[in-house]
């Protein structure tokens, strides 16, 4: 008889994580888009300083993100897309990546680490180009470049983590200036 209950709960339990890994699946692919957009305004800020450093890091963080997007897509509707999984180990679906496949994946994951971790330097070296036009520009990109150089040392996450906040902030501050400039012209104009 426990026998029966037993698997009666496990079957609610494995609906129930079923449901969550679905929702999290979702909430993963919008924070991409959302990253998406985050980029896309300092390819904003980076035309509008003329900065093609900080163009160019946000634009390969646009496409990476996009591709990541795609296979995620691919990876939920269960198309499999072979060496290209490891774009989506940050997914819910990453955890099953490492027991199906080799040394020659785990390579290609550790490259793209690397890679997203110098991209990481471009980006912050970018932002740091800005640093007498954008306030906090520079102790941005320094946060960032600490943060990818420390990543292996785990306190990077959490240097990056005070980085993405300070790009955060950044960029408000950016916006309420560039809205005061745009007054201010206006303002002259009519005079």
């Amino acid at each position: 008889m426990n026998v029966l209950k037993l698997g009666a709960i496990s079957a609610i339990l494995s609906v129930i994580v079923g449901i969550v890994m679905i929702i999290f699946s979702f909430l993963y692919i919008i924070s991409l888009v959302l990253s998406i957009i985050f980029y896309y305004a300092f390819v904003f800020l980076g035309k509008k300083f003329n900065n093609k450093l900080l163009i160019a890091a946000a634009w390969i963080f646009i496409i990476f993100n996009i591709l990541v997007i795609t296979f995620s897509v691919l990876q939920f509707a269960q198309i499999d897309i072979g060496i290209f999984k490891f774009f989506i180990m940050g997914s819910p679906f990453g955890s099953q990546f490492f027991g199906r496949y080799g040394a020659s994946e785990m390579i290609v994951v550790m490259l793209s680490l690397v890679f997203s971790l110098l991209l990481l330097i471009l980006f912050g070296a970018g932002l740091i180009q800005l640093r007498k036009k954008v306030e906090m520009a520079k102790i941005t990109g320094l946060l960032y470049i600490i943060g990818a150089a420390t990543t292996i040392l785990i306190v990077g996450a959490f240097i990056l983590l005070v980085a993405q906040i300070c790009a955060i902030i950044l960029l408000w501050k950016a916006a309420e200036e560039l809205e005061e400039e745009r007054i201010e012209n206006e303002i002259k104009k009519v005079r």
